[in-house]
């Protein structure tokens, strides 16, 4: 079954799974239109040093990256951009969508400038018959510090933009699933720990205790410290793997572990401390 994109103008449109597709976690996933204000996202001066701002270029490598999905068998749902808020490009933030529970975690975000652009994708998580749990003050989740994983676990990350008042709505919402949470060492969870399937995970040498993992039945593969923000990556399924491209040492790594490697250039959204995750809203079929 092949994918298709979708631009939705009208922000209350049903939208409806697709069946599922070998060990796949999601078939459809949200995307948004980078804003021009991008240029105002919030980073820090390491990553913004990656790359001069340009809408052109953000534009460009963000229509690739949709192609990338689609090319998978992925189903996108293009929403437009939000220039009131710079970050909204990274719309996995804004929810946790179950597709199996008909259940959706509504974020609240931790960056009080980036509060609001929830408010963005409720009617259509509404339109969908979803249960929406939104998070309550003093809770805290943005959807970056969620792992989920098709063994039954989801890995929350606390972080200076989740808090465990939010991970709390995450494990009430879903309560058929073992939320294990641990402290993330970046801005997000997903910053630097990634999901390849079949109970494996990717990280950096060194950055996470493999223990906490291998109790819950999962391997752990490293990649070099110096390439830790590769670790923010895609699964697709069936061994395909989406990558951000310039990670040369983690491409060859997983390569030889077996996986096909899929490219996307990201630099501009890296430059917002942004991945490959970030730029997606799945609906996740195990949830």
């Amino acid at each position: 079954m092949n994918g298709g994109v979708y631009t939705i103008t009208d922000e209350n449109t049903v939208v409806s799974g697709l069946v599922g597709m070998g060990d796949r976690l999601f078939n459809m996933v949200f995307t948004r239109r980078p804003p021009q204000s991008m240029s105002r996202c919030i980073s820090d001066p390491g990553y913004r040093a990656a790359a001069r701002f340009s809408y052109e270029e953000a534009s460009a490598q963000y229509k690739v990256y949709v192609e990338r999905l689609h090319s998978a068998g992925i189903t996108v749902k293009e929403l437009g951009p939000l220039e009131d808020y710079p970050d909204s490009v990274f719309i996995q933030d804004t929810a946790v969508i179950g597709g199996g529970s008909r259940v959706a975690v509504l974020a609240r975000f931790g960056a009080p400038s980036r509060r609001g652009e929830e408010g963005h994708v409720v009617s259509i998580l509404s339109s969908m018959g979803l249960e929406i749990h939104p998070v309550k003050p003093p809770g805290t989740l943005e959807g970056g510090d969620v792992l989920v994983t098709g063994e039954g676990v989801v890995f929350a990350g606390l972080s200076s933009r989740t808090n465990r008042e939010g991970v709390e709505t995450l494990k009430t919402a879903f309560p058929n699933v073992n939320v294990e949470t641990l402290n993330a060492k970046g801005l997000h969870l997903l910053s630097h720990l990634g999901y390849l399937g079949k109970a494996t995970l990717i990280s950096a040498e060194g950055l996470y205790d493999k223990s906490i993992f291998k109790r819950h039945g999962f391997d752990l593969i490293e990649i070099p410290w110096e390439e830790r923000d590769a670790a923010n990556l895609l699964y697709l399924g069936e061994g395909r793997v989406l990558l951000p491209a310039g990670y040369n040492q983690t491409r060859d790594l997983l390569e030889q572990h077996g996986f096909r490697i899929v490219e996307a250039e990201i630099r501009q959204f890296m430059a917002c401390m942004g991945g490959v995750t970030c730029l997606s809203l799945p609906i996740y079929n195990i949830l």
